[in-house]
């Protein structure tokens, strides 16, 4: 199983989601504008599920600024 990193930026007016591996590569980023904490859960769960199945993440880095 491949050793991946998430990562996750938490702003007041975006958040910044990404998925690295071990090699510090960037498999995939994505940005998007803070609204409601609801709404702007959910995308970060939508965007982390999609490495659910073919992966495990090791750990996790936050950011708040």
């Amino acid at each position: 199983m491949t050793k991946l990193y998430g990562s996750l930026e938490a702003g007041g007016t975006k958040f910044v989601c990404a998925v690295g591996d071990e090699n510090n590569n960037v498999i995939e980023k994505t940005q998007f504008p803070t609204t409601t904490p609801i709404e702007t859960l959910d995308k970060c769960i939508e965007f982390f599920s999609k490495f659910e199945s073919s992966c495990w993440f090791s750990d996790w880095f936050i950011w708040t600024d």
